[in-house]
């Protein structure tokens, strides 16, 4: 059951980078499970390697401890070396989980913040191994610039 890498990210643009970055680094999908949050109730998992979560937002935070609760039986299943997330509330959720496990944790801010990074992104700076800006300008404080992933 133990997989190298979790990768978690928020249903749409979050999701659509993580599964990019993925790609490129050219994991082999056994080595991955990526979570995503559910669109709605009737949602289910796209391939074998996915599995999904509640979404919690600011707008939802009194979700926070079931989505919580969820990735810890996660991470405690799956025992990653990695959590790389693209954000946005649950990906923080799980670097926060991740850093309390031992594990590395790894935080890619959205290339649609040009100005500065996500809420997310500020408050995962303080937590994660690694937090990536895919903008020059935004690196420094714990923000890493290594050129756009997508």
């Amino acid at each position: 059951m133990s997989k190298k890498l979790i990768a978690i990210a928020s249903t749409g643009g979050h999701y659509v980078q993580l599964s990019r970055i993925m790609k490129q680094a050219n994991f082999d999908s056994n080595d991955i499970l990526f979570v995503r949050t559910k669109v709605n109730e009737h949602d289910t998992s796209s391939f074998e390697n996915e599995t999904l979560i509640e979404d919690v937002s600011r707008d939802t935070l009194a979700r926070t401890p079931i989505v919580a609760f969820q990735l810890l039986k996660i991470i405690l299943k799956h025992k990653p070396k990695w959590i790389v997330t693209t954000g946005a509330m649950p990906g923080l959720t799980s670097i926060v989980i991740g850093r309390i496990l031992l594990r590395k944790t790894m935080w890619v801010d959205s290339i649609a913040n040009t100005k500065q990074l996500s809420a997310s992104g500020r408050m995962a700076k303080k937590f994660a191994h690694k937090t990536l800006t895919q903008w020059p300008d935004l690196a420094g404080d714990n923000v890493e610039y290594k050129g756009r992933v997508i």
